[in-house]
């Protein structure tokens, strides 16, 4: 099996469906969809949820995963990554 990092994105500013990354979608937040796909390939530590959501935080912690507050820009986003090797 092969080791992948995946960062997923859950930004809280959205103008058009405010904070839809939280949204019920089939009985659970949407954004953990893409945690359940990236569970499949990769243990809990590749994964890092790039947020800026109080709310999306009390799920990361139920779910033990890491969460990397404050870079929901492409170069801080980047930055981040950097750090992690």
């Amino acid at each position: 099996m092969k080791n992948y990092i995946y960062l997923i994105p859950v930004r809280a500013g959205s103008k058009r469906v405010p904070n839809k990354n939280i949204l019920d979608l089939c009985s659970k937040p949407l954004f953990t969809h893409s945690v359940d796909f990236a569970k499949k390939f990769t243990s809990n530590e590749n994964i890092y949820v790039l947020t800026d959501s109080e709310k999306a935080k009390k799920f990361l912690v139920n779910l033990m995963l890491t969460f990397l507050k404050g870079l929901m820009n492409f170069q801080k986003t980047i930055q981040a990554c950097l750090k992690l090797f």
